[in-house]
């Protein structure tokens, strides 16, 4: 995805070849759906809208066959004839696969993954075999592997497409993510557990929502023989409805290098390292990171609700990162002693009432976040130096609304996106240090972003509370 697919093709259930039915399967970005020139229903059925069909099986026009799984019953017509639409949870194009199939590996594409990895195989040379010859080469460089915690494989590779005609040769070449798994996983699994999970690293590193844009899987079930006798699975391409950016917020490539986070060459150790710890720090941090990039994915439209979540992310993420902080221990043993000196009998009712009495306040939360990374967000944290107080404030007031006093003023639009911009290069700071940066790097790679620059050389300041 966002390849498209449009076919007229013959759909019919795996148990029963004998009832075939013509119709068009539509695929793209937001769904897959069908459309039948007939039903496999009984008329007094078809107006309940009701049927389910976990598989059924496709001959296609082009004579490909397609799979496809989770088929709803979503449209009833009722006219000269009878039809019935189906809405598709996912499809696999290329074998007739039987129910709850797996696969052992998964192949995709991300808009941003080449701008990322920022490496090619191509190169041109001019003059070599004369002052008017061009020689164009593809030598491309060694896959990145990566071996995660639960032994599976996650890599990126190079390949590529050849076009000749008449006078005309083309050369495309193609960043590939990959991921190998023993035993085989479902497609939900492989997306949720790795192709996902590399999106989100691309889209954080480059500052830039990253697209899937193309997803094939490979099984034992579908091989082709080779010339020595053998056999080789070979891709299928799969459709799967995911959640993408907005078109209107998609950057297209190439994506400037002085705009991005970072990019892989600026990472110190290797890409098995990297892999790991962003895996890791993904689990860990997992609200935070959800938070961070769902603001990057489908960023809400008013800056009130932007604010409103990353005071959120702050607080889940100290929660995580500070557990052993100064305040949070002092408050554990107070919590403790005040427990140990009271009667026997109301300890248990005490305990339940005290059980979140003496946890840092949201200000003090965002004051140690902010410290963790005040020499590397000087510049801007410099001009506002009572972001922790006004992001605690504008939470409070949203979160209490009504309870505050008539004096606690709001937020104007200008302030509330400040604070979020602030906010975010904190949180991103406090990312990079975790992921395994040293501090003197993620100091050049914040202070050396233009965005960062834009907003410390365009400062709104942000009034007193």
């Amino acid at each position: 995805m966002p390849v498209e697919l449009k076919r007229r093709g013959y759909f019919y259930r795996p148990d029963n070849h004998a009832q075939m039915i013509a119709g068009e399967l539509r695929a793209d970005e937001v769904g897959i759906a069908v459309d039948l020139d007939g039903t496999f229903q009984q008329p007094a059925e078809l107006p309940g809208v009701r049927a389910a069909y976990p598989v059924m099986h496709a001959r296609l026009a082009d004579g490909k066959a397609a799979s496809l799984y989770g088929v709803y019953q979503s449209e009833t017509h009722i006219g000269a004839y009878l039809r019935e639409s189906w809405t598709v949870t996912y499809c696999v194009l290329g074998e007739l696969l039987p129910e709850n199939p797996t696969f052992d590996t998964m192949h995709f594409e991300l808009d941003h993954l080449p701008d990322w990895f920022a490496r090619t195989g191509l190169s041109v040379h001019a003059g070599q075999d004369g002052p008017r010859s061009l020689r164009i080469t593809s030598s491309p460089p060694e896959d990145l592997q990566a071996t995660l915690d639960d032994g599976n494989v996650v890599a990126i590779g190079f390949g590529g497409n050849l076009h000749r005609e008449h006078h005309l040769h083309q050369i495309r070449e193609r960043i590939i993510g990959r991921v190998e798994c023993s035993p085989a996983l479902s497609s939900r699994d492989l997306t949720d557990r790795y192709l996902v999970p590399l999106r989100d690293l691309i889209t954080f590193a480059t500052l830039a929502p990253a697209v899937v844009e193309e997803v094939s899987v490979q099984t034992p079930l579908h091989t082709v023989p080779t010339t020595s006798g053998g056999t080789i699975e070979v891709p299928m391409p799969i459709f799967l409805p995911l959640l993408q950016p907005e078109r209107d917020l998609r950057i297209p490539p190439p994506l400037r290098p002085d705009r991005m986070l970072f990019r892989f060459d600026d990472w110190p150790g290797t890409f098995d390292d990297l892999m790991r710890s962003w895996w890791r720090l993904r689990a860990e941090q997992s609200a935070a990171v959800s938070i961070l990039l769902g603001l990057r994915y489908a960023p809400p439209r008013w800056s009130d609700s932007r604010a409103l979540a990353w005071a959120q992310a702050f607080e889940a993420y100290h929660r995580i990162q500070f557990r052993q902080s100064s305040a949070t221990t002092q408050a554990k043993e107070r919590h403790e002693r005040v427990l140990g000196s009271s009667p026997k009998g109301d300890r248990q009712w005490l305990r339940v009432r005290l059980e979140h009495a003496d946890e840092p306040s949201l200000r003090g939360r965002v004051k140690e976040v902010c410290r963790r990374v005040a020499a590397i967000v000087d510049p801007l944290l410099t001009q506002h130096p009572d972001f922790a107080s006004r992001l605690s404030e504008i939470r409070n007031l949203y979160a209490h609304f009504g309870a505050l006093p008539e004096t606690a003023g709001g937020a104007s639009g200008t302030e509330l996106y400040v604070l979020a911009e602030v906010a975010e290069w904190v949180f991103l700071a406090n990312v990079l240090l975790d992921l395994g940066f040293k501090r003197g790097k993620v100091k050049e790679l914040v202070q050396r972003n233009e965005y960062f620059k834009w907003l410390v050389e365009n400062p709104q300041p942000i009034p007193l509370g």
